[in-house]
């Protein structure tokens, strides 16, 4: 009875979701109509640089909607406090922070990308390791040759070539602390000069920005031009969830969810002081996702990918706001239609009660899905050791130290590992202070210790193997040997086997309410996950997910627990 109901509350969950998206959508068409939406005035606050932009937004917008009312305010003559007014910056500025929670959105995208003639000698090395930000930095103090930032490169001279704009020089002066212009055997061009040149010259690098490659039709496939692979984590290679390379709407969607480097990026946020915008603003942010992106180009942006601008949709539909804005503009019949597919899903569920059917949740696209379920009863528990809130277990051997590891259940959560980093010998550790990371293709989630004291040794096999975590939580891939200080307390606030398996049934539940949250809020990078029969997860469900879900997971489920 309890799984069913599960069932029923994550479908209906999904259905609403749905239908909210679907107000912003119809919302933002619903903007462009003509009706007012209001008789308010708008302050509007940006800087110098941004602001022929906003004031374009703005003209445009009340052009559609008579009865919008907007001032301007530009350079730093104050920032956004109250529901009347909105602000505009690049995403780096001081203006950045509100004042309290405050709201943010992307508006508008910007990055500086490098490109490489394809004919370069060293293109697969190139294609295989990328270039580390440190690298890209000393390439603007001094001449470098290709062999000195790819090993095993060709030995000759790279030339480099930027787009002659504020824009390109900043974000590049800003990854090497130096303005760039000091460096000799540079060419400043027009974007599409320096396309041409890196085309002619097989040992170029160029520097431009996403709406210039994207302007010149750069596909990153086709052509004598490739995007340069940037090795984010320095690790001398590219790594699977750093391949973004391959055409210029990976590109795009990897610099959106946050896989290229933050400081060769200049986005365009919208900033309000209070966490839920009033609808007013709400209908100006929706008439910029649907309509006003096409202006982004003329200043040197790019419109956000289809799936940023839907989900930016999504995250107004939550605020609770947009859907009375939509109200305003869809009409009768909308609302007849909606209210009546709601309510044909009520009477679908309540047909399918207790029936055994498959229901989707979301992971990523092309991802290889596990045929296990994951349960509670896929879980391995051992008698005889402590489980911790932290997802760890503990066990005090017979010389007094505590031998500790994770639990089977964060293994079948984050599939194969690929790394373990650990503490050293000798070092203190406090119970709830994050002492290991697991990580996976460079992907990582911290651990909370379940103990306080030294560590007395560390298991250095999994430097080696850490695979064995996954095959042996319990066995061989314990974590630490750790001499304890506050035992006999700690472990009150442990579970033994029985009671730690009734708070895995709970923990299980937990995953998916969570899954399915953070999908709402990320669900437009995903798609086709599947739950197994009888809604059960599949296993190793976080194995393929994107760094940002992981991140979701540290914060909004092990760190609470912890």
């Amino acid at each position: 009875m309890k799984t069913a109901f599960s069932r029923i509350r994550i479908i209906m969950f999904r259905i609403i979701c749905a239908v909210s998206l679907f107000f912003s959508l119809t919302a933002g068409i619903g903007i462009n109509a003509g009706e007012p939406v209001s008789n308010n005035t708008l302050t509007i606050y940006c800087p110098t640089g941004l602001d022929q932009l906003v004031d374009l937004w703005a003209k445009e917008y009340s052009s559609h909607n008579p009865g919008f009312r907007y001032s301007i305010s530009v350079g730093d003559m104050g920032r956004p406090a109250g529901s009347g007014s909105l602000g505009f910056y690049p995403e780096k500025t001081a203006e950045m922070d509100p004042a309290g929670e405050g709201f943010r959105m992307v508006v508008g995208q910007s990055a500086v990308i490098a490109v490489f003639n394809a004919a370069n000698p060293s293109a697969d090395a190139i294609m295989q390791k990328g270039i580390p930000a440190e690298k890209i930095a000393g390439l603007f103090s001094g001449s470098h040759r290709w062999s000195d930032i790819i090993k095993g490169g060709h030995n000759a001279e790279v030339k480099l070539f930027i787009t002659d704009n504020a824009e390109s020089a900043g974000s590049l002066g800003s990854i090497c602390r130096k303005n760039i212009s000091e460096r000799q055997g540079i060419e400043s061009l027009e974007a599409a000069a320096v396309i041409r040149a890196v085309e002619n010259n097989r040992d170029a690098i160029g520097f431009c920005q996403l709406n210039d490659v994207i302007a010149a039709g750069v596909s990153g496939t086709n052509g004598n031009i490739r995007f340069m692979p940037v090795d984010k984590n320095s690790n001398g290679r590219i790594d699977g969830f750093e391949d973004i390379y391959a055409n210029t709407e990976e590109l795009a969607r990897g610099i959106w969810i946050g896989k290229y480097p933050k400081a060769l990026c200049s986005n365009i946020c919208a900033v309000a002081a209070e966490k839920t915008p009033g609808e007013t603003i709400i209908a100006f942010l929706s008439w910029i996702m649907n309509d006003g992106g096409r202006y982004l180009a003329a200043f040197g942006f790019s419109e956000l990918p289809g799936f940023g601008k839907e989900s930016n949709m999504a995250i107004l539909a939550g605020t609770g706001q947009t859907a009375s804005v939509a109200a305003k503009h869809s009409g009768s019949g909308l609302w007849i239609l909606l209210l009546s597919l709601v309510a044909l899903s009520g009477v679908f569920l309540i047909m399918v009660f207790g029936a055994r059917r498959r229901t989707r949740i979301l992971i990523p696209s092309g991802a290889t899905v596990s045929d296990r379920p994951f349960t509670d009863t896929a879980v391995n528990v051992l008698k005889g050791i402590y489980y911790d809130r932290s997802h760890t277990w503990s066990f005090m051997e017979k010389d007094g130290s505590v031998r500790i590891g994770i639990d089977d259940f964060l293994q079948h959560v984050t599939g194969d590992l690929t790394k373990v980093r650990l503490r050293e010998h000798g070092e203190h550790v406090r119970r709830g202070e994050k002492i290991f990371s697991l990580v996976r293709n460079g992907k990582q989630i911290d651990i909370h210790s379940p103990v306080s004291g030294i560590i007395k040794e560390k298991n250095i096999s999994l430097g080696e193997d850490s695979s064995s975590i996954n095959r042996s939580p319990y066995g061989d891939g314990w974590v630490y040997l750790i001499e304890p200080v506050n035992w006999e307390k700690e472990i009150r606030y442990m579970f033994m086997a029985e009671k730690y398996r009734e708070w895995i049934r709970d923990e299980i539940s937990r995953l998916k309410d969570f899954l399915a949250a953070s999908f709402v809020q990320h669900k437009l990078a995903y798609a086709h996950a599947v739950l197994q029969d009888g809604g059960e997860l599949t296993d190793n469900v976080l194995a393929e997910l994107e760094p940002e879900i992981w991140e979701d997971f540290q914060r909004n489920f092990l760190d609470k627990t912890a």
